[in-house]
């Protein structure tokens, strides 16, 4: 029995009022209160910030919608100036092949003693000239055609810009609305995690959860800055002004010759590209284009190309600008060639061949670097890559001569430049010559650009010109040759066939024992100009086996 009296021993369940409390004045705040404070805090930030991204989303996407609008309309707008121009071109064309092509009628009643019919004659044909749009052209010795066509088509190349210019916009517009959906989705899902840590069931990691979806948050944040300042470019009036005046400025010197003409026309397209790079920094066109002007205004040095740093720095720009344009590296590598750079243009040429394996230009680039380095067994295998495409059946005949022309030109500008490789230049340069004619030969009179292999040997021939110039004899020694193979001459004067002084496939009259000595006869009644080459050949079978050039 327990005395009252005494002292009372502690009691085994205290009740609360028994417990130490805080200090008066102060709230108790549950264990893990802050966590969900800051976590609650943090969805409302990332819910705005998810909105304001959803908006610049909308926005971007009206933006590419605008942009695309504009970039098809200007698309339609550029065929249908090309349609207009085209109209315009042929009604010009016919207007002076009307005036001058029928002026023999003129010049006959002249002839005639008719002066009133000639006059009356001339006269309607100065007034038929005064409605002529060609007639603003006239230079000396004729009208610049080529400028008038150029002019006729910069309202295409404008609208064609313009088309350019607002894809680019489109295209960049779509980038951004993709990257906000991109940005959208990431904070959706850091918002799960962080919603996620306040439930009962993630107690245990709700401090990893809330870490994870606040870096999250944090990624997104500074990538949606990133993506808000980055510019998107909206087409340049300026810029595309002054590409088309340099566009319309080089296209006008596609059949120009006067190579004082030739650097007026040059040096004013390079400095329109630059003030179109000056209003739009990267407009890969233009660099491009500069590019191509300050390399041919190389080549018309006077005193031979030497190359062109400019040159070489616009294509790096316009490389840089786009990785994947064969155009820009072949440029690049050409460029590198005349400064002497052979690994630099080999280098180049080979990333231009990657993207686009079937340009001859680009071939023969390649064939032209293997000479140069000696290499032989390389260049045999480039060169049966050239010879493939250019006897392709997908290579005009016109396109395949009149890139083996400008090749040989170059060529021999690169003997100048190059004089230890002079050699082998030259030597290129005559198995070039030779292919594209086999080739043209073969497509002609053989169907086949492959003819079947002869035992004939033709030797080097031997010219004499007559002391009038009218009479050019070439003598061939002949061996080998069987009666009846079909064999043929084809000659060219200035590096152009002349047909009339070329014969067709006849058969050998010579039978198999004789080595006769071929004569061929060619007589020009008006002379064989001084300075002019004459080069003949001799087929036999479709096989080339020999050619002489002569010049007078």
């Amino acid at each position: 029995m327990i005395d009252p009296d005494e002292d009372t021993p502690p009691r085994l369940d205290p009740s609360a009022d028994d417990i130490p409390g805080p200090p008066p004045g102060e709230a108790a705040e549950p264990p893990g209160d802050g966590l969900q404070r800051r976590v609650a805090v943090l969805i409302m930030v990332v819910t705005l910030v998810g909105a304001v991204f959803a908006f610049l989303q909308t926005t971007a996407s009206n933006r590419t919608a605008a942009a695309t609008r504009r970039a098809d309309a200007a698309a339609v707008e550029a065929m249908a100036r090309v349609a207009t121009a085209g109209g315009h071109i042929s009604s010009e064309d016919r207007l002076w092949a009307l005036a001058y092509e029928n002026a023999v009628i003129g010049f006959s009643l002249v002839a005639a003693g008719d002066e009133d019919a000639a006059a009356a004659y001339f006269a309607a044909r100065d007034a038929l000239l005064g409605y002529s749009d060609l007639a603003a052209y006239q230079i000396p010795g004729g009208v610049d055609r080529a400028r008038f066509v150029e002019e006729a088509l910069a309202p295409s190349y404008r609208a064609a810009e313009y088309q350019k210019a607002y894809a680019a916009e489109r295209d960049g517009w779509g980038s951004k609305g993709g990257a906000f959906v991109a940005l959208v989705t990431v904070l959706a899902v850091a918002l799960f995690l962080l919603g996620l840590s306040r439930t009962s069931v993630a107690a245990a990691s709700g401090t990893l959860l809330a870490g994870a979806g606040a870096a999250l948050a944090a990624v997104a944040l500074i990538w949606g800055l990133v993506v808000v300042a980055r510019p998107v470019p909206a087409p340049s009036p300026e810029a595309i002004e002054a590409f088309v005046e340099g566009r319309v400025a080089i296209n006008s010197m596609s059949w120009e010759v006067d190579p004082e003409r030739l650097r007026e026309g040059f040096t004013a397209a390079e400095a329109a590209f630059g003030r179109a790079i000056e209003a739009r920094g990267g407009y890969f066109d233009a660099y491009l284009s500069r590019g191509a002007a300050r390399f041919r205004l190389d080549l018309l040095d006077p005193a031979g190309p030497d190359g062109s740093e400019g040159a070489r720095d616009d294509f790096a720009r316009a490389v840089a600008l786009n990785p994947l344009d064969a155009v820009a590296w072949g440029d690049l590598g050409a460029a590198r060639f005349w400064l002497g750079d052979l690994d630099g243009a080999g280098d180049a040429t080979a990333r231009a061949l990657e993207l686009d394996p079937d340009d001859l230009v680009f071939n023969l680039n390649e064939g032209l670097f293997l000479t140069m380095q000696g290499d032989t067994a390389a260049f045999a295998v480039q060169w049966d890559r050239i010879v493939g495409l250019a006897a392709g059946d997908d290579l005009p005949a016109w396109l395949r001569t009149y890139t083996f022309t400008n090749f040989a030109v170059v060529l021999s500008q690169a003997g100048g430049r190059f004089p230890d490789q002079a050699a082998a230049l030259d030597s290129l340069r005559e198995q070039l010559v030779r292919l594209d004619h086999q080739i043209g030969v073969g497509k002609r009179f053989y169907d086949t650009v492959t003819p079947p292999a002869v035992t004939v040997s033709v030797a080097p021939p031997s010219f004499t010109l007559s002391e009038a110039g009218t009479r050019l004899v070439a003598k061939f020694a002949v061996t080998g040759a069987a009666e009846g193979q079909s064999w043929l001459w084809r000659t060219y004067r200035g590096g152009l066939e002349d047909p009339i002084l070329s014969a067709e496939p006849q058969p050998w009259a010579f039978g198999v024992p004789d080595e006769p000595e071929l004569t061929i006869t060619l007589d020009l009644p008006g002379g064989f100009a001084a300075g002019v080459t004459v080069r003949v050949e001799v087929f036999f079978e479709g096989n080339l086996l020999q050619a002489g050039e002569f010049t007078p």
